[in-house]
């Protein structure tokens, strides 16, 4: 019924059940007042219990643990930048810190999500669950640039945390906030969306379980430069009570089917992979799977944990390594895992060259520069070069788009990558509006109103 609760939750829910069970028996042949009294109290004791029980409470210093760092944070940003911008921390007291410390952020946990925008940032490499929610780590500068992420804060408590130091090539340090954190700006700094050569609907798509792959088609679909992002696919392995399949031919996904061969549960079941590094560059790397823990070691750090019990796993930064050097992979079983599993390895080197080169073509193109921000209304300007804007907008339904003061037609606003906004336009410099109206408020409002009216 439950794979993730315990034995004895189970056997006391069946206890319950049981009880429930007998008592409603018992009143059925004999409406007595002890039999419902007792049912009474069992519905109280089960609905008092979890708060004694399951629930777990903390101080409310513990939900905003950064707030302080964060509102320095964003005072040095406003000092220097008055533009729309996302920021987001290297660690999370939650997932809805921007909410409680007011700022714009891909980080999200809510009912109300897109689940077509967590699907993407999973594709993109986020921690996400393809549902409702995504969590920023460490990303790599073309994500950054696309969804335009300018400042991190680098939040990380211990030197065991900071394992991977941020590249000076794509992050700026802009000084320290308190005595422990810094606050980073990207050298590759955009907006709320940019000018592209195509349009994006048709020519991009996430068609790969590889984060890094989905992020250089983007960058080839929108400037026309191939292989941003460069897939090292030769690695050896050797496991430990477990059986390992991995096809080195036509083997795209690059998929490792793996069958726990352990007699003694106790022991470890692993597989490690290593990567040899035969050119110096700034390396990333992801494992896709579920129920499966994930450690990186290399000798430029010590290690970098993931535990993918809910398969939450995303990508990871693994900084500049050189020539001739290398990194493991070590992937295990969990508590959770079943007998029988696959997973994806990826490892990629960026080209920074191609990334710079991205970066001035989209600058060139156009930069869509917000100008006035409200919950249901965004106004922007761009001067695009292009007949086609990118924006991290999530698509809805509901979303008016003018352009010039002219609402556009239906077909001139496009889905991108599933989850987005892209708008079809001319060259020129433009207006932009976003207005967004919720359909069925207002008749909603109405019955609302007639209602308690006839009461």
């Amino acid at each position: 019924f439950a794979p993730n609760k315990g034995s004895f939750t189970l056997i006391f829910s069946l206890i319950l059940i049981a009880l429930y069970g007998l008592l409603l028996f018992i009143y059925s042949k004999n409406k007595g007042k002890i039999s419902s009294a007792i049912i009474s109290v069992l519905i109280i004791f089960e609905m008092v219990m979890p708060y004694f029980v399951s629930m777990n409470t903390h101080s409310a210093s513990m939900y905003n643990k950064y707030g302080k760092d964060i509102t320095e944070s964003k005072e040095i940003i406003s000092e220097k930048d008055k533009e729309y911008y996302r920021f987001e921390t290297l660690k999370h007291s939650n997932l809805m810190d921007c909410v409680i410390n007011n700022y714009n952020s891909v980080t999200s946990f809510s009912s109300m999500n897109y689940n077509s925008v967590a699907k993407l940032q999973k594709y993109l490499g986020l921690n996400a669950n393809g549902l409702n929610t995504q969590t920023y780590f460490l990303q790599n500068p073309i994500y950054n640039a696309m969804f335009g992420i300018n400042y991190i804060l680098d939040n990380r408590d211990s030197e065991n945390e900071r394992v991977v130091i941020l590249d000076p090539e794509f992050f700026n340090s802009l000084g320290k906030t308190g005595e422990n954190y810094t606050l980073y700006e990207m050298s590759y700094k955009t907006g709320i969306g940019f000018a592209v050569n195509s349009d994006l609907s048709k020519t991009w798509e996430y068609s790969t379980y590889s984060p890094f792959a989905n992020v250089s088609n983007f960058v080839k679909s929108s400037t026309g430069i191939d292989k941003s992002m460069v897939s090292i696919d030769t690695f050896d392995f050797t496991s430990k009570n477990m059986d390992v399949v991995y096809e080195k031919e036509d083997n795209p996904n690059h998929e490792f089917k793996i069958s726990d061969t352990r007699t003694d549960k106790s022991k470890e079941s692993s597989v490690t992979i290593t990567t040899s590094i035969k050119e110096k560059g700034h390396y990333y790397a992801f494992v896709r799977g579920t129920k499966l823990n994930v450690e990186y070691s290399s000798e430029n750090f010590d290690k970098i944990s993931q535990y993918g019990t809910q398969g939450y796993l995303y990508a990871v930064d693994l900084g500049i390594m050189e020539s001739g050097s290398g990194f493991t992979t070590k992937v295990s079983l969990s508590d959770l895992s079943p007998k029988c599993n696959t997973f994806n390895f990826f490892v990629y080197r960026i080209d920074t060259e191609k990334t710079d080169k991205f970066y001035e073509t989209i600058k060139d193109n156009g930069i869509l520069r917000v100008t006035e921000d409200k919950d249901t209304y965004i106004k922007a300007e761009i001067n695009s070069k292009t007949e086609f804007i990118y924006t991290s907008i999530p698509y809805d339904k509901n979303w008016t788009v003018k352009i010039d003061g002219k609402e556009i037609a239906e077909d001139d606003l496009k889905v991108v990558g599933g989850a987005l906004i892209g708008i079809k336009t001319s060259v020129g410099t433009h207006t932009i509006e976003f207005t967004y109206h919720q359909n069925g408020l207002v008749l909603g409002c109405i019955i609302s109103i007639a209602t308690l009216l006839t009461i």
